[in-house]
């Protein structure tokens, strides 16, 4: 099955070579010019009637290094091969850079030709005339083994899965071509229709799909064993650079049948490919979440604790400025290596509280030792960094947290990496608009702000809104917008119903809402979710905009008298952080940055401060406990003595205490809480301390030691059952 499965897979098409025109778009990067890329496929494989088994699915994700080394005079050379790749089947994570695998020589061979990697011989058409592969003995291992000799091929070549054969003529937009469905290597590709979609002085985008003259017919490979092969789906688009041909990004989408007399297997297959150095088309994480709000109305009530946090401005509980203030305050680098805790940047986003910042893909990133000096002139920025896997039903691969492609340094490069500079843009608001809109309204044009929201609908139970603006709004962007029912005084409802939405979201919701009822859809988020995920991916980016949709509920019985929308305008601004490394602070040297305890650290015990604020916590409630603390400032003598900003040590008397307050009340570690100046409860670096990374533990001794520095701590002197 698998070689007939391989068949399947779009692939190479082979034409003849030409020599492009002054204007025409070739493909001819200059000998040397390095590029990296993230190159994800998955592929499912539904066998139905005849066929054993129900579905398997594969996904291959590779961070590619690629490189133009000096061809013939009408073609190009392209050696690339896998800086790190992870291999999925059903789910199963079988290998990754941390860890290859094991007991399993086909699994071995396909890590190996990933690293070693792939020379490709291309045309100024955009053509692979032929490849070969830098390690003939792993590649003999994978004999028999189709598809996955298949994904490896692709997920090595920056153009093998989409060629687009560009004539010989001056681009414009509108310019269409067919190509002829051609079948090498074990890949093939249907007949195609290419189209000029877009273009700028530096960029041209092709959207192509399966030519309709072409109506699916077999390749031929087919019939093979009595086997009909049909191509029934196959488009998709990638952007160009003008000048080199490299790739910036490229998407496709392809499903194929396999008939036979007793069932049928339908093969479906999903390709991305990003170029590092260029902001990525789309955020899929959020675009994710914004959809999975998209799809019912979700019931709102004025007395609900969050309400002010959502719909009344600044929104959210702290300030621009107080979110990124805590951002820099916890924002450490953690190294590179997979391990227990933090990897890469990280700073506690449960602490910071963005709630209407986004943030964008980094300008550029440094990398400086001890003595503030750089460790390398470039450090390539990672495409996927804070950014969900492209595969989002594998639970096992995560969003990246290293900024730079840490896989081009040495190891002595990394261990001297002191402190990582990071320049990030974000988009922030800027002014305030609050608009009413009355049932007599259809159009309010807000003044200087580039913004306009239209009613499309108005019921006495239903409002729906659109804003929208010049350049649109990107589905995976939505800035600080509210809107909310208001009676004639300008009370909002104490019950509504709200739905927030994109124009790109709303043709694929329609189907389901004519279906099922509101009450009904939330059982088909996740399905939703995915479905507009993989649509937005589909879309050039400048088709990636649109308009945010409002649509508004009254509970039965009452009616919408009016409808108040705050909104901010945005600006875009490029901020530098500089994390320091956190390694010597975890083995025991001098304290760098701050880390503060959320309540995450305290899910499964009863004993848990109500507010981890030191101003409300002089007395507590727990699960199952009251608790009374007492407030001490260090001193140089006492039970708690200061012996540096960050470390204090309690008497041997409160030490003997505190131990008996664990041991009663079966709690993990001290109950003793440090908190900053502006009261913030830090988390202990000393073991066996409540909050610890390790509080099972007892301590060392009785000198403990917090992440960051010390104005207070707070202990119980009263402990009791509620």
């Amino acid at each position: 099955m698998q070689a007939i499965y391989v068949a399947f897979l779009f692939g190479i098409a082979l034409s003849s070579g030409c020599t492009p025109g002054p204007e025409s778009l070739v493909f001819q990067p200059e000998p040397g010019d390095v590029r990296y890329f993230n190159v994800n496929e998955s592929v499912i494989i539904q066998a139905r009637g005849g066929f054993p088994g129900t579905e398997r699915y594969y996904h291959l994700s590779s961070m590619v290094k690629a490189e133009a080394i000096p061809g013939d005079k009408d073609s190009s050379e392209v050696r690339s091969n896998s800086l790190s790749s992870t291999f999925a089947k059903d789910g199963r994570v079988l290998f990754t850079k941390q860890e290859p695998p094991a007991f399993s020589e086909p699994l071995a061979a396909m890590n190996d030709l990933l690293h070693s990697g792939i020379v490709e011989h291309i045309d100024g058409s955009g053509q692979v005339l032929d490849a070969t592969f830098n390690n003939t003995q792993a590649l003999a291992a994978l004999d028999g083994k189709a598809l996955e000799s298949a994904l490896i091929r692709r997920s090595l070549s920056v153009i093998a899965a989409y060629q687009p054969r560009v004539p010989d003529q001056p681009s414009q937009v509108g310019m269409s071509w067919r190509a002829e469905p051609l079948v090498s290597g074990g890949l093939s590709l249907p007949a195609l229709r290419y189209e000029v979609s877009h273009q700028t002085a530096d960029t041209v985008t092709l959207k192509f799909r399966m030519d309709d003259r072409d109506e699916g017919l077999s390749d031929e490979l087919s019939p093979q064993n009595g086997h009909e092969l049909k191509a029934i789906k196959f488009d998709g688009f990638v952007e160009l650079e003008r000048e080199s041909g490299w790739p910036r990004r490229a998407h496709v989408v392809a499903h194929r049948e396999l008939d036979d007399s007793g069932g049928k297997v339908i093969l479906s297959q999903n390709y991305t490919l990003e170029q590092s150095g260029i902001r990525p088309g789309s955020n899929r994480d959020m675009v994710h979440l914004n959809a999975s709000s998209a799809l019912y109305h979700d019931r709102t009530r004025v007395s609900d604790p969050w309400f002010r946090f959502e719909y009344v401005p600044p929104f959210g509980q702290k300030t621009v400025e107080e979110s990124f203030d805590l951002m820099k305050r916890t924002l450490l680098w953690f190294g590179s290596e997979a391990k227990q805790g933090p990897v890469g940047l990280d700073f506690q986003q449960q602490v910071s509280k963005f709630s209407s910042v986004l943030f964008h893909y980094p300008a550029s990133v440094r990398l400086l030792d001890a003595q503030g000096s750089p460790v390398t002139d470039v450090a390539v920025v990672n495409p996927t960094f804070w950014r969900r896997s492209w595969y989002l039903n594998d639970e096992e691969t995560k969003p990246s947290t290293i900024p730079f492609i840490s896989e081009e340094f040495s190891t002595e490069q990394l261990n001297s990496i002191a402190s990582v500079e990071i320049d990030l843009p974000v988009t922030v608001p800027d002014e305030l608009y609050t608009v009413t809109l009355a049932p007599t309204d259809k159009l309010v044009e807000i003044e200087n702000s580039g913004l306009a929201v239209s009613v499309d609908e108005w019921s006495s139970g239903r409002v729906l809104l659109r804003v929208s603006r010049a350049e649109g709004f990107s589905p995976d962007a939505i800035p600080p917008i509210s809107a909310m029912p208001v009676t004639q005084s300008g009370e909002p409802l104490p019950i509504f119903y709200t739905r927030k939405s994109h124009s790109l979201f709303e043709p694929i919701r329609k189907p389901l809402a004519e279906q099922f009822a509101d009450r009904e859809l939330m059982w088909k988020q996740s399905e939703f979710a995915a479905a507009v995920v993989q649509h937005v991916e589909s879309l050039p980016i400048a088709e990636r905009y649109g308009d945010l949709i409002y649509d508004l509920k009254a509970p039965e019985g009452e009616a919408i008298k009016a409808v108040e929308v705050n909104l901010y305008s945005t600006r875009n601004e490029t901020r530098t952080f500089s994390a320091p490394n956190a390694q010597p602070t975890l083995k025991g040297g001098e304290v760098t940055g701050e880390r503060f305890l959320t309540y995450s650290d305290f899910w499964d015990y009863d004993f848990a401060v109500a507010d981890l604020n030191a101003a409300s916590a002089g007395s507590a409630q727990a699960k199952e406990l009251a608790i009374e603390m007492h407030i001490i400032q260090p001193g140089t003598e006492g039970e708690l003595v200061r012996i540096d900003p960050n470390t204090v040590e309690v008497s041997e008397k409160l030490y003997r205490e505190l131990d008996a307050w664990r041991a009663e009340h079966q709690l993990p570690g001290l109950p003793i809480m440090a908190y900053t100046a502006d009261g913030l409860a830090l988390k202990p670096l000393s073991r066996g301390v409540f909050g610890a990374a390790d509080p099972t533990g007892k301590p060392d001794n009785r000198r403990l030691r917090f992440w960051g520095e010390v104005a207070e701590v707070h202990y119980p002197v009263l402990v009791g059952k509620q």
